[in-house]
């Protein structure tokens, strides 16, 4: 895979990750509403759609709370479930079981899944988490530490921590409380293979880009 912009350093020098090379299949995007996943998201799928063509990568959106990709519609675009998250937990199951040949990436927004029926999300996600060319991006504002305990053990190679107000859900992540002093939208740790990479704040040009970006 070739590298994915995620950011600029605090120090300006600019992020790009190879998913594959870094070992990331599974990336959380956790942090409360305004502060930024979904743009950090919009300009991820901004950046594959430019540099992979339909034949090469699609995507899945599976948004359980019809706030984010109402209306996405493009060529990379093989499947979108919004607001029925039970056809969304049919819809991972069955990708799990076919697979895929070319890249795919599944945005999961918001947790819905998990509470209907966690067992089927988890069996899923467990064997999409051994199947390659497969990507899946979860984003979530509830810290709900009984399932993401075992996910960030099990799944998520990857943390994407924007603002959490308190400094025990910050620790909970990212082991200290540095997600808790953010003041900036898009403010963001980068926490992978060990490693913790503090972000800067989108600029308001990303802002007035991105916001409202859609495929």
């Amino acid at each position: 895979m070739r590298g994915i912009y995620l950011g600029h350093e605090e120090g300006g020098e600019k992020v790009e990750l190879d998913f594959e090379k870094e070992k990331i299949s599974f990336i959380l995007l956790v942090g409360y509403t305004g502060s930024g996943k979904s743009i950090f998201h919009n300009n991820l799928y901004k950046e594959l759609s430019k540099k992979y063509s339909p034949n090469e990568l699609s995507f899945v959106f599976l948004d359980n709370t019809m706030a984010n990709f109402v209306g996405w519609q493009s060529d990379h675009v093989v499947k979108s479930v919004v607001g029925r998250p039970k056809e969304a937990i049919a819809a991972l199951g069955e990708i799990a079981q076919r697979g895929t040949e070319k890249m795919l990436f599944i945005h999961i927004e918001e947790c819905d899944m998990v509470y209907i029926d966690r067992a089927a999300v988890e069996a899923a996600l467990m064997k999409l988490k051994k199947t390659e060319n497969v990507f899946i991006v979860y984003s979530t504002s509830r810290i709900d530490k009984e399932y993401l305990n075992d996910w960030m053990k099990k799944f998520i190679d990857l943390k994407v921590v924007f603002f959490v107000p308190g400094g025990d859900d910050s620790i909970f992540l990212l082991g200290n409380n540095a997600a808790s002093h953010f003041k900036k939208k898009g403010e963001r740790i980068l926490a992978f293979n060990d490693m913790q990479i503090p972000c800067r704040p989108f600029s308001e040009e990303e802002v007035k880009m991105l916001e409202n970006f859609k495929l």
